[in-house]
């Protein structure tokens, strides 16, 4: 009676974790590179910030000012990726709970090359949309600072909102968004906040991937 029952989790091969892994992988860079197009179509339709066109990047306005802000912006990131399990307040706590719940499942059995993947597209396509996009596009409006602060607390607000997992999460992530927003607007452009973005998932998911994988 019991043959044909699924395998559990835990009896399954190493094969058949990379198998579930690298199937979440595909559906996880997918839908990231879909918010690629959905950012660059906004874009076309003309929500995005004027200031910021993406046809002219050069190197001393625009890259290597994103390069330094982007790398220095990861800092504070990283120091609470570390400190949300040794601070026992409610949300990290359940932060906590919801990386041990969902993130070792998800990305059970996935190569460091994958990881690096998915943080990359995350970085671009999520920054494209929320910073360049919506923050930038609402806040060159002509309504002046109180326009972009509207623009950056509504960018973040949809932000938070698009990583719904439980209470706790959701207002960090609102949050890690008004974050990336100010480093916009400190470096003056969508590549900084990208950056950061992209280099803290990373980190993020080997730190987490591993660590949960070693417990």
């Amino acid at each position: 009676m019991t043959e044909n029952l699924p395998e559990p989790p835990e009896s399954q091969s190493p094969a058949d974790r990379s198998a579930t892994g690298s199937e979440f992988i595909f559906y996880a860079a997918l839908f990231e590179g879909s918010l690629i197009g959905l950012a660059l179509l906004l874009g076309w339709l003309g929500l995005c910030d004027p200031a910021q066109p993406l046809h002219r990047l050069s190197w001393s306005e625009q890259l290597r000012p994103a390069l330094i802000w982007g790398l220095l912006g990861t800092v504070p990131l990283v120091v609470l990726l570390f400190s949300i399990e040794r601070i026992p307040i409610w949300p990290f706590r359940q932060l906590s709970e919801v990386t041990k719940e969902l993130v070792e499942p998800l990305f059970r059995g996935t190569a460091i090359h994958e990881l690096l993947l998915v943080s990359l597209l995350a970085g671009l396509g999520e920054e494209l949309l929320f910073r360049w996009a919506i923050q930038g596009g609402l806040g060159a409006s002509g309504g002046g600072p109180l326009a972009q602060v509207l623009a950056l607390l509504f960018a973040s607000l949809l932000f938070g909102l698009c990583h719904y997992l439980n209470q706790a999460y959701a207002l960090f992530t609102f949050a890690i968004g008004i974050y990336f927003g100010c480093l916009m607007w400190l470096a003056g452009t969508w590549i900084a906040p990208a950056i950061a973005h992209a280099v803290y998932d990373f980190i993020a998911l080997i730190y987490l991937t591993r660590k949960v994988g070693d417990d």
